[in-house]
């Protein structure tokens, strides 16, 4: 075994396949670098990192799908309590809960992983409130017209 080989399974903690086997000697072959080349922990570098980040949409997917099964329990908490007539301080305990499942859910993230999940809570927000008044019209259609003057009055 050769002595980059040793530092490609020091770097990997782990043995080395016949395929990474092949791929070092390809590049030494093909470039012709030495086996004492610093080049060569920077490729393993370089490589060790490419690793990292292939993992990374994996884990803002599986990340994204906690939240958005989060965020959609607890919008249906929130649109079965509005439908029930909930008040202002449970709405406040809704609204915390969200927080802490999105805090929750963003812990140990990169920071512009950190940012996506900030965005996408925001729009989840958001559309629980499109959802409550939704819920709020179709339980009781009375209140379309006051909603609308809510709203002509925010636009001023």
């Amino acid at each position: 075994m050769s002595n980059v080989e040793r530092s490609f399974q020091r770097l990997k903690k782990r043995p080395i396949s016949n395929d990474e086997r092949l791929i070092i000697h390809e590049l030494k072959d093909t470039y012709g670098i030495d086996e004492d080349d610093p080049i060569w922990s920077i490729i393993f570098a370089f490589g060790y990192h490419l690793e990292l980040y292939k993992k990374i949409p994996g884990q803002i997917n599986a990340q994204r799908q906690k939240t958005v099964e989060e965020t959609q329990r607890q919008a249906e908490e929130i649109a079965r309590a509005t439908a029930e007539g909930v008040s202002k301080a449970q709405m406040s305990q809704i609204d915390k809960k969200i927080n802490r499942a999105i805090k929750k859910a963003s812990t140990g993230l990169s920071a512009g992983e950190r940012v996506f999940y900030s965005i996408l809570s925001s729009v989840a927000f958001m559309s629980c409130g499109a959802v409550i008044m939704l819920l709020v019209i179709l339980y009781n259609p009375d209140v379309l017209p006051s909603i609308i003057e809510l709203m002509r009055g925010a636009g001023k």
